[in-house]
C-alpha cells in the first residue's frame, strides 16, 4: 500500500501538477511522485513509536522482521516463532529475552534488538555526541575474518587471554582520555559487574548513562590491577581532522559516516584545504554509518557518475531498486525495477542535508535550499587509504571514487559489507535493527554481507601492509608515506 499526502483543493492541485509537469516533464514527474510515495510509506512505517504490552512487543518484533528483512530465505521457518512463547511472556524482560532468541535464529549478524537505552545512545551518537566515558572496543572475528557473535547474534569484542574485553582506543576529550586508562587495557569489571562474555552492545550500554553519574572500572594491565572511577559526560565525537602535508598535499582523516553532518564536515574540510594541490582521504578503520552520508560525501569529488545502486525492501511487500549518482550540478536517480525501470530523474540542484526535505521540495515545486557545491576538488589527484576494517558506507564511498577514476586506493582489502539496515520501532522506545537493503558499487560488483555468504571488499590499487603498532598519520605510517609518494609523482614533484 502506498501512502500519499491529502488532496489539495481542485484548483490548487491542478496548478501544482501542471507546474511539476512543466518543470520536469510527465515521466520525470511520475518517477518523482513514485519516489515520494515510497518515502512517505517509510516515514509512516518507521516513525510511529507505540507503547505496548510485553506480548505485543514480542509480536511486533516478529512482524517487523517478517515485513522488512531483505533476505527472505532466512524467514522460511519464521511462522513457528509467532506464538511460540505466548504463555511464557509476562514482563517486558521476558519479551526481550525471547525476542533476542527469535532474532538470533535468523543468523544475520547485523540484525538485532535494541532496547530503549541503546536506541537513545545511538541517537545521541548520530547527533554529534554521546553520554558516556569515551571507551571504544574492537570487533572480534574468526580466522576467516567473519564477525564472532553470541547466541543472540550480538557482536563480541576482542578480548584478553582471560576473556576480558580490551580497550581499542579512547575518544579525544572524553573522561577516559584524561584518565589512567590506556589502549590495550583489559576491563575486568564495570560497576562491579564481570565483563567476561558481554557483547559490545552490552558493554557500551553499561558505560553509557546520565551525565554526572559515575562508572567504576577494574582493569588488568600485565600482572597489575588498576582501578579508575570516571564521571559520565557529554562526549563530542570528532570525525574529521585535517592537516597539511609536505608538497602542498591536504590530509583528511574521516573516522565514521554515522553522523548526520558527515558530508557537511567533509565539505568544510575540503574548503579549508581548497588551495592544496592533492588530497589523501584516510578512511582506515572507518566502519561505516549512514548511506546518505557516504553518497553525499562522494558527490563532493565527482563531476558526474553513478555512486551506488540500492535495492530496498518495501515494508509488507516488494523491492524498490534505483541507482544514485551525480550529473553536473544535479543528483540523478534511475529506477532499476518495476514498470518505470530505466527511467531517471535529475534533481535540479545538489543538496547537502536538505536532501532529506526533497519530498516537500517536489510537492511544492520550490527548489530554493542552499546548494552544495559540486566537485570541490576538480581534477586534483586523490589517494584513499583503507584497511581491513574499512567497512559498509566507507567502502561505498571508496568504491564510488575508485570506479569513477577519481582516486587511487592504497592499503589492504576492505571488510566486505554492502548491506544496509533500518531501525524499526517495535514499541516502548525499542527498535529492531534490520538488514533491508543491498548495495552495489558503480562497476556493478557487490562488496558482500560481512562474510555471512560473501566478503569481496574493495581491493586497493596499491597493496601496502600496515606497519605494526603504527599510529595513523605519524612518521611510522608506511601506508601514508606511500600515498604521499604516489601523489608527489602525479604532481611531478620529487618524492
Amino acid at each position: 500500500m502506498f501512502l500519499a499526502p491529502p488532496l489539495a483543493p481542485e484548483k490548487k492541485r491542478r496548478s501544482l501538477i501542471l507546474r511539476a509537469f512543466s518543470r520536469f516533464g510527465l515521466l520525470t514527474t511520475l518517477v518523482l511522485l513514485l519516489a515520494v510515495n515510497v518515502l512517505l510509506v517509510y516515514a509512516h512505517y518507521f516513525l510511529v513509536i507505540p507503547t505496548v504490552q510485553p506480548k505485543e512487543l514480542y509480536h511486533r518484533a516478529w512482524q517487523m522482521a517478517r515485513d522488512n528483512l531483505y533476505d527472505q530465505s532466512r524467514l522460511r521457518e519464521w511462522d513457528k516463532w509467532e506464538h511460540k512463547y505466548d504463555d511464557k511472556i509476562e514482563t517486558e524482560e521476558d519479551a526481550i529475552k525471547y525476542i533476542n532468541e527469535m532474532i538470533g535464529s535468523l543468523q544475520e549478524v547485523v540484525t538485532g534488538f535494541l532496547d530503549a537505552r541503546t536506541v537513545q545512545s545511538a541517537s545521541q551518537h548520530a547527533d554529534e555526541h554521546l553520554i558516556g566515558v569515551g571507551i571504544v572496543f574492537d570487533l572480534q572475528t574468526d580466522g576467516s575474518g567473519q564477525l564472532k557473535t553470541n547466541a543472540q547474534g550480538k557482536a563480541m569484542p576482542v578480548v584478553s587471554a582471560d576473556g576480558y574485553p580490551l580497550v581499542k582506543h579512547l575518544l579525544r576529550g572524553s573522561p577516559a582520555s584524561g584518565s589512567v586508562i590506556k589502549p590495550g587495557d583489559a576491563i575486568a569489571t564495570i560497576n562491579g559487574r564481570q565483563t567476561v562474555g558481554l557483547s559490545i552492545e552490552e558493554l557500551t550500554g553499561i558505560l553509557h548513562g546520565q551525565p554526572g553519574t559515575s562508572v567504576e572500572l577494574e582493569l588488568k594491565r600485565l600482572s597489575a590491577t588498576v582501578r579508575e572511577t570516571l564521571t559520565r559526560a557529554e562526549v563530542s565525537i570528532p570525525i574529521v581532522t585535517t592537516r597539511r602535508l609536505p608538497g602542498n598535499i591536504g590530509f583528511i582523516r574521516l573516522e565514521t559516516f554515522d553522523r548526520w553532518d558527515t558530508a557537511d564536515q567533509m565539505q568544510a574540510a575540503l574548503e579549508e584545504l581548497a588551495d592544496c594541490d592533492a588530497y589523501v582521504i584516510d578512511v582506515r578503520d572507518n566502519t561505516g554509518g549512514f548511506i546518505h552520508s557516504a553518497t553525499i560525501a562522494a558527490s563532493l569529488f565527482l563531476d558526474s557518475g553513478t555512486i551506488t545502486t540500492i535495492d530496498s525492501r518495501i515494508p509488507e511487500g516488494g523491492f524498490f531498486k534505483y541507482s544514485f549518482g551525480v550529473h553536473g550540478n544535479s543528483y540523478r536517480f534511475e529506477l532499476q525495477n518495476g514498470p518505470l525501470a530505466g527511467w531517471g530523474v535529475k534533481v535540479p540542484r545538489r543538496f547537502g542535508r536538505a536532501l532529506a526535505e526533497l519530498p516537500g521540495e517536489v510537492l511544492t515545486g520550490r527548489f530554493d535550499r542552499p546548494k552544495t557545491p559540486h566537485n570541490l576538488t576538480g581534477k586534483k589527484p586523490i589517494v584513499i587509504l583503507v584497511s581491513d576494517w574499512t567497512a559498509s558506507a566507507a567502502e561505498l564511498f571508496t568504491a564510488a571514487l575508485k570506479d569513477n577514476d577519481r582516486a587511487t586506493v592504497v592499503g589492504i582489502k576492505t571488510y566486505g559489507k554492502a548491506i544496509g539496515q533500518v531501525f524499526v520501532p517495535v514499541g516502548n522506545g525499542a527498535r529492531l535493527r534490520i538488514t533491508n537493503q543491498k548495495l552495489w558499487r558503480p562497476n556493478g560488483d557487490w562488496i558482500g554481507d560481512c562474510g555471512m555468504t560473501v566478503s569481496n571488499g574493495v581491493v586497493p590499487d596499491v597493496i601496502v601492509q600496515p606497519t605494526a603498532n603504527a599510529n595513523f598519520g605519524d612518521e611510522t605510517d608506511t601506508q601514508l608515506r606511500v600515498a604521499v609518494e604516489i601523489l608527489a609523482k602525479k604532481l611531478g614533484q620529487k618524492p
